[in-house]
Formats: structure tokens, C-alpha cells, sequence
């Protein structure tokens, strides 16, 4: 059963187009939504294990210039209409 994460980021002033090509390249990251509010972007993750979303975030997400702030949440369940 696949693991799911929803992650709001905060991008600075003038990074967005280079960090969300960036996220692009990441395989794991299902779709990139920008958003309003407090966040600019709304991130899905999903992978198999828990175990290989701290590789993602140290190997692949930490080191993307332009990310201020990050907070992700597991996705527990999913509604489709």
C-alpha cells in the first residue's frame, strides 16, 4: 500500500518557476498545485515505505534553493468525486 504526503511549502520572493521545475524532477511527487494563502505550493508525495521519505526531503527536497518553510501532513484517506 502506498504512503502519501501532502507538503505545503513557502517559496521566496522570485524562486517559484526554478523550485517548482525543480520538484518536477523528483519521481515520488504525484502533482504541484500553487496555491493562495499562508503557502505557495501544495505538494503530493506518494512512495511505498515511510522509510523512504526522509531520503526524498535529505536527498532530493532539502537541497532546492528558494524553499523557506515546509509542513507535510500523511494523507489518511482520499475521496474522489
Amino acid at each position: 500500500m502506498a504512503v502519501k504526503m501532502a507538503v505545503l511549502m513557502k517559496i521566496k520572493n522570485g524562486s517559484m518557476k526554478s523550485v517548482i521545475d525543480s520538484l518536477a524532477e523528483i519521481p515520488e511527487v504525484t502533482k504541484i498545485s500553487s496555491i493562495t494563502g499562508d503557502y505557495d505550493i501544495l505538494l503530493d508525495i506518494e512512495v511505498e515505505k515511510p522509510e523512504q521519505l526522509q531520503s526524498i526531503y535529505l536527498k532530493k527536497i532539502d537541497h532546492i534553493p528558494g524553499i523557506i518553510e515546509i509542513h507535510s501532513q500523511f494523507v489518511l484517506s482520499e475521496w474522489e468525486k
